[in-house]
């Protein structure tokens, strides 16, 4: 559900009755007393939370800190420096310089309407197809459509070259590095972690904008280009081996992952990932598959 209309913020502001309607609402309308047993373990842990320090820098020396934290700026890093901030920003000069057929600044708005069909595409299909695979697979076609693009150089194939990037990039790099943030970082960090990652990843942009008239004067677009595709293809390895499959999994295996106790990148455990109809509560068995 929607984080400000959530369980795990109700219990924190201990909204019990708004804790129960959301599970409710969430399992499919069912009954509050099916629901019981999944509102005392959300308030034990709450309390156990709570009753701890709000800060304590052990928590930040744990690799359950450390790791999701590096996953995650790695995410906004590959993001930033495979084009998703400059092809944006400086839209309308680099279709100029690919002599695309359409006006440069028609060929930008068409550009933006595929960002935000970039970005709805990767919420549709994410819950079918998992975090892995969609970044590992958007990844390696930006890499290829960015040395197409850099191999034609010019005209209408230069154009879809940079337009199928664009929507990529955005069903991948735009959307991605939030999803994880709110599913690999424990409550203790969270705010925290979340905060210094997306300040990171916001710095990261500046760097890339702030830098590209330098970099397209001294290096040129081709080369800028090539070094985007690099980048697109250093995150498909680095996501292949360290991106774990977080889709239909609880923190609490999230977490075992990162402690080295679980391999969410095993390709076998993550095809039994956990269904609607398997969670910690009671689902009314109208929402239940047929199956």
């Amino acid at each position: 559900s929607i984080h400000f209309f959530s369980s795990i913020t109700f219990v924190g502001q201990d909204r019990i009755k708004d804790v129960e309607r959301s599970l409710m609402w969430l399992r499919g309308w069912v009954p509050s007393s099916h629901v019981k047993k999944e509102v005392e373990l959300l308030q034990t842990n709450n309390n156990t939370a709570t009753a701890e320090s709000p800060f304590k820098v052990t928590l930040y020396k744990e690799p359950t800190f450390y790791k999701p934290f590096a996953l995650v700026s790695f995410t906004f890093f590959v993001g930033h420096f495979g084009g998703m901030s400059t092809l944006q920003t400086y839209a309308v000069s680099i279709y100029g310089s690919i002599k695309s057929p359409l006006p440069p600044l028609q060929a930008t708005a068409i550009g933006g309407f595929i960002q935000f069909a970039g970005s709805l595409f990767c919420v549709l299909v994410l819950p079918f197809v998992g975090r892995r695979l969609l970044a590992i697979s958007c990844t390696l076609l930006t890499a290829a459509l960015l040395m197409v693009l850099v191999a034609v150089d010019e005209g209408w194939a230069a154009m879809l070259c940079l337009l199928g990037s664009v929507f990529l990039i955005n069903t991948c790099s735009k959307v991605i590095p939030w999803v994880l943030i709110g599913e690999v970082f424990t409550s203790d960090v969270r705010s925290v972690a979340s905060g210094m990652v997306t300040c990171l990843g916001y710095f990261l942009g500046f760097v890339v904008n702030y830098s590209w008239l330098w970099c397209l004067d001294v290096f040129g677009l081709r080369a800028m280009l090539v070094s985007y595709a690099a980048v697109s293809l250093l995150g498909t390895i680095v996501y292949y081996f360290m991106l774990p499959e977080t889709e239909g999994r609880t923190l609490e295996e999230v977490q075992a992952h990162f402690r080295g106790e679980l391999d969410l990148t095993d390709v076998n455990y993550c095809r039994h990932r956990r269904k609607a109809d398997q969670p910690d509560g009671e689902v009314n068995a109208a929402y239940s598959p047929d199956v």
